[in-house]
């Protein structure tokens, strides 16, 4: 055997090195592009968490205390495990709410510890407003999204770990979307915000015959949060951000987080090291909610809970005032108010909700 160093590109367009006869090369060459995607073996080298994650491998020691998964005929498929890594690397969070479903890829929540994440994962399963329930519950420490990355605790064999995510497989070098290079990114037309290029793929339609598009492969560039942009697709293109760029971008992104109602105060940190502080001031704001002790003008006195605000009140400069003027029904009877004895609002701390806030009830 004459053997021979070889490269060649899958049909997905993945760079492989191989050897072979110098006389198979060109019949090498060609198999190859019978070949989609191409993954580093695990079978043997990696343990099994015993059941979940639809069996997926890890090199790390696992235990899987919980889980649960949608029914076949669900129109969302996918799963949710509590996971405790025992032997996470260079300070990582062992304790980590794991979750992968169709609609919006996977993602994991860490907490502080065993006991917390147990607490938490009875109130999370797949419930509107999961990510409020999941910051709210004690214990928890963030949430990390990786979209259709592979987060860092199912690594098998000799993988890399990027952050919070497995180094993707037979990464290719591009002019623009390099490693570690920032972009500003705006999937599905929503809030804008930076990210770290982690790398590039090629990929090809699949129709339903099982055969590759005749078309020219497209980029797919994977992202440090977890997004990943498809060359062609209707996200806007990332933007490469230049170093002397990032507080413009960080400034836009928390004063939008403070509109949203998600911030109540920020800072911002400027190229030469000055900052601007910024925070919400609600004034001095008479409407709102009170409870009120009021005596009536046959001499009865009453308690209760009342609504100041310019619908029912554009006519009062205060609350004492808008008081005074209520009539009361008692047995029947409608009385006027003549003194207020005392006066609070239900809700002493003023809470910032964003621009477009939610009616109150």
């Amino acid at each position: 055997m004459d053997p021979v160093d070889v490269e060649g590109k899958t049909a997905e367009g993945w760079l492989v090195h191989f050897t072979c006869r110098r006389e198979d090369r060109e019949k090498a060459l060609e198999a190859l592009k019978l070949f989609g995607e191409i993954k580093p073996p695990t079978t043997g080298l990696v343990k099994n968490v015993v059941h979940g994650a639809y069996r997926m491998h890890t090199r790390f020691e696992i235990v899987q205390h919980k889980y649960g998964c949608s029914d076949c005929e669900s129109e969302i498929q996918g799963f949710v495990e509590a996971l405790e890594i025992k032997d996470a690397p260079d300070g990582r969070c062992g304790f980590v709410l794991h979750e992968d479903w169709s609609d919006d890829g996977t993602s994991f929540a860490e907490f502080a510890s065993l006991e917390h994440l147990l607490a938490a994962v009875q109130k999370v399963f797949r419930v509107k407003g999961r990510e409020d329930k999941l910051a709210a519950c004690p214990g928890f420490l963030r949430t990390v999204y990786c979209g259709l990355q592979t987060p860092w605790f199912y690594a098998v064999g000799d993988q890399h770990l990027a952050g919070d995510i497995v180094f993707p497989d037979c990464v290719m070098e591009d002019p623009v979307y390099r490693f570690g290079r920032k972009f500003v990114v705006n999937p599905r037309n929503d809030v804008q915000h930076i990210v770290e290029c982690h790398g590039v793929r090629l990929e090809r339609d699949l129709h339903s015959s099982g055969c590759y598009d005749e078309k020219p492969p497209r980029r797919a560039v994977f992202f440090d949060d977890g997004y990943i942009w498809h060359e062609g697709s209707n996200d806007p293109e990332p933007r490469p951000l230049r170093s002397d760029q990032l507080w413009i971008h960080e400034a836009i992104r928390q004063f939008e987080q403070l509109l949203a109602g998600k911030l109540t105060k920020f800072s911002i940190e400027f190229a030469d090291g000055s900052r601007f502080h910024g925070r919400f001031d609600p004034g001095k704001n008479p409407y709102g909610d009170y409870w009120a002790k009021l005596r009536l003008k046959n001499g009865e006195e009453v308690k209760g809970e009342f609504r100041f605000d310019k619908e029912n009140a554009p006519d009062h400069p205060d609350v004492t005032s808008y008081l005074l003027s209520k009539v009361i029904s008692v047995r029947r009877e409608i009385i006027g108010v003549a003194e207020v004895l005392a006066v609070r609002r239900r809700f002493r701390k003023f809470d910032w909700c964003g621009v477009f806030a939610p009616p109150e009830h």
